[in-house]
């Protein structure tokens, strides 16, 4: 677990690396040290610009990769790796983030995501905790019958913003403008998101809100992520 937890945390640390794709030991790598994780494979598509230039497979076995981080990847192209992956025998750890921790890249690899892991500050859409069933409860009230396929994490980041909103409309009052909105926003201290991500913060100085995120694995059987860490703070 403790090395699994320097593998994401890492993923968060290199995710400033340029839209091309690179590959090399994790020496090669800024940032990136033995002392660390030996990665093998960073993968970026955070840029504009992201050209895929070496078939990623090749270079797996090429440079004997043992780990795989995605960051950036929409789902599709990480769908497609596992698939790959799996089709030439490659049992690699796959690590990403953002769109990539998605429930459609699980069904996209066709059996090729026993392991793949991805780190979230977002729960999902079955997870347990209350602001989660409330999510789902108002949700199927509105659209019956829609509990599958399983809406994604980026659906959860939506009821994250107007949790956070309702709350600063409250404390802020009925005689409301941005700037009491904003002062309002800037009290909340370890607000509890009932299981829709980590606890929220702000303040006058640090309006970033969210400092935590969770790992999760891939179970292909159920074709869903089952986390396996709570909410781990990010700095």
């Amino acid at each position: 677990m403790k090395k699994l937890s320097v593998v994401l945390f890492t993923l968060l640390l290199i995710c400033y690396l340029s839209a091309n794709v690179r590959s090399g030991n994790a020496g090669e790598v800024r940032g990136v040290t033995d002392d660390t994780l030996k990665i093998g494979m960073i993968s970026d598509q955070t840029g504009p610009a992201a050209n895929v230039t070496v078939p990623l497979t090749d270079a797996v076995k090429r440079h004997n990769v043992n780990n795989i981080i995605l960051c950036g990847f929409i789902p599709q192209p990480a769908g497609l790796l596992l698939r790959e992956l799996k089709k030439f025998g490659m049992n690699v750890p796959v690590f990403a983030n953002v769109a990539a921790a998605s429930e459609e890249v699980i069904y996209m690899a066709a059996g090729g995501a026993e392991k793949y892991y991805v780190i979230s500050p977002w729960a999902s859409w079955y997870d347990e905790g209350e602001g989660v069933a409330l999510m789902r409860k108002i949700t199927l009230k509105y659209e019956p019958g829609t509990e599958k396929q399983y809406r994604g994490k980026l659906h959860t980041y939506g009821w994250t913003i107007g949790m956070v909103l309702q709350e600063g409309l409250l404390r802020a009052g009925r005689d409301i403008d941005g700037e009491r909105l904003v002062t309002a926003l800037e009290t909340l201290k370890d607000f509890d998101m009932k299981g829709l991500s980590g606890p929220m913060n702000f303040s006058s100085t640090n309006h970033k809100g969210m400092n935590s995120a969770q790992i999760s694995k891939a179970d292909p059987a159920s074709g869903k992520f089952a986390p396996v860490t709570g909410w781990i703070k990010t700095d």
